[in-house]
């Protein structure tokens, strides 16, 4: 368990509320101000040098003195602390506090720096032929008809590649120009994220600088398992996994490409198996 203290003026619920969702993070104090008190035991700090700029580096060094081994994460618009900053134990320094998936790698390069792996332990399943379905441990999870299930569709489609921001605007919101297109992929990708980790899936949706990607090796999908059965000359299987079109009840122009080579490829099954 990693334990914290988060010193901010305006922002110290919205970043409890996301540090804490992970459960190997403990918020143990949170101050408007530079605090000296004393805790047992701190693992990492959460800092915006605005609370008292003119105090900033001295309650720096007292981080040093007083817990050598504590982690530094720095939150503030203001670019003027960067560098000096680095001098100290920093493992992060983010200047765009409003960016969810921003902070949300300052979380995993947390648990990185302390070896904690998030592993997944459950049986995750997406079904894409006829409709887009997911199930966690054998049981569907409704996910809606909004923008945060099509996300994962999309990145569901691109097949565990890393897709970048612009592509996925393009394809999601066509009729929006980029700035409010990124934007609003920014709420989704939030709205995507709390959902899985409604279900403790959260580790396979990750978010790099500006690209996004699930981690396809840690799901069963079943146009992947469709591909490999027929590469194994296992075509009755392949059959099985076809229950209908790809995404076929879905109106995700996206998917109208790859629908229709599936269909080429099914047809081209169904004649193996009755011809031989």
């Amino acid at each position: 368990m990693l334990r914290g203290i988060i010193i901010s003026r305006f922002r110290k619920s919205y970043l409890k509320n996301i540090f804490t969702e992970n459960k190997h993070i403990v918020i143990d104090g949170e101050f408007e101000k530079f605090t000296y008190e004393e805790f047992d035991y701190i693992d990492f700090f959460i800092i915006d040098p605005l609370v008292d700029t003119k105090q900033y580096w001295t309650y720096m060094e007292w981080i040093q003195k007083r817990y050598p081994k504590a982690m530094i994460i720095v939150i503030s618009t203001n670019s003027n602390f960067v560098l000096k900053s680095f001098e100290y134990n920093l493992i992060d320094y983010i200047t765009r506090p409003n960016d969810l998936d921003r902070i949300y790698r300052s979380v995993e390069k947390l648990l990185l720096y302390n070896n904690i792996k998030e592993d997944c332990l459950h049986d995750i399943e997406v079904r894409t032929f006829k409709s887009f379905e997911l199930y966690v441990d054998s049981e569907y999870i409704n996910m809606g008809y909004n923008k945060a299930r099509e996300l994962f569709a999309f990145l569901i489609h691109n097949r565990g590649n890393s897709v970048g921001w612009e592509k996925i605007v393009e394809n999601l919101w066509p009729e929006f120009d980029y700035e409010k297109g990124h934007s609003s992929l920014h709420s989704t990708s939030h709205r995507l994220r709390k959902k899985l980790i409604e279900y403790g899936i959260e580790d396979i949706y990750e978010v790099n600088r500006d690209s996004y990607r699930i981690n396809v090796e840690l799901c069963s999908i079943d146009n992947i398992e469709f591909e490999k059965r027929l590469n194994d000359d296992n075509s009755f299987e392949a059959y099985k996994l076809y229950r209908g079109n790809y995404f076929e009840n879905e109106r995700y122009d996206w998917t109208i490409f790859q629908r229709e080579e599936y269909k080429k490829t099914y047809n081209h099954l169904c004649e193996s198996l009755i011809y031989g």
